[in-house]
């Protein structure tokens, strides 16, 4: 189907005894789905005629799986490398905005009219839970970029989920969202890594927040 003509492309194999070079040939079936490397080669006699060709096909799918697999690991690297910069990048400044925004909350606690305080302080406040919100997606950015190793060990999985939900009682209620816990009793123990079995917990919980 790729020579535009099938029959001309083996007569000029024959004539001229050249070797014919297709690459990459889909061969699909009902069972089959392979890449195949296709080389017509002349048979010629001892004469010298042209008495038919050799078909000679290598059997590349394994390679060009390889190959793509390696192509997609090497991006995945570029990314996780780009993701560390940018996540550096912004956090550095969120520290400096985060600091001010506790200068300004004593400064406004103790400087302004005592009527302009509250709507001052709840802004300042916001302020600081989203720099908080953001300093933990770079974070998790660069936990991403550098692919850390689990660090096992026994965990109490009630009191982990238990100081979690204590942590997010505010937000929560702020939302005006209900949390009720159903804790399994004796309290059941795991060998995992307590931090990232809290970070994939804190990523259920936002997620479910917004």
């Amino acid at each position: 189907r790729r020579a535009k003509s099938a029959s001309r492309s083996l007569a000029i194999a024959l004539e001229e005894r050249s070797i014919s070079r297709f690459e990459g040939i889909e061969l699909q079936t009902s069972t089959v789905d392979k890449l195949l490397d296709l080389r017509l080669v002349p048979y010629v006699d001892e004469s010298g005629a042209a008495r038919g060709v050799l078909w000679v096909a290598d059997d590349i799918t394994e390679s060009v799986q390889m190959k793509n697999q390696l192509l997609a690991s090497e991006h995945m690297a570029a990314v996780g490398r780009i993701s560390a910069q940018v996540a550096h990048e912004i956090r550095n400044p969120l520290s400096a905005i985060g600091l001010n925004a506790e200068l300004l909350e004593e400064d406004f606690a103790t400087r302004l009219p005592e009527q302009r305080r509250p709507e001052a302080l709840d802004l300042l406040r916001a302020i600081a839970r989203e720099i908080e919100r953001l300093n933990e997606i770079t974070e998790g950015y660069l936990q991403l970029a550098r692919m850390p190793s689990p660090k096992f060990q026994e965990t109490d999985l009630n009191a982990l989920v238990s100081d979690l939900t204590s942590m997010f009682g505010q937000e929560l209620k702020t939302h005006d969202i209900g949390l009720s816990l159903s804790l399994h009793a004796p309290p059941p123990h795991a060998r995992v890594d307590p931090g990232q079995l809290r970070q994939a917990l804190i990523n259920i919980i936002r997620n479910s927040i917004e």
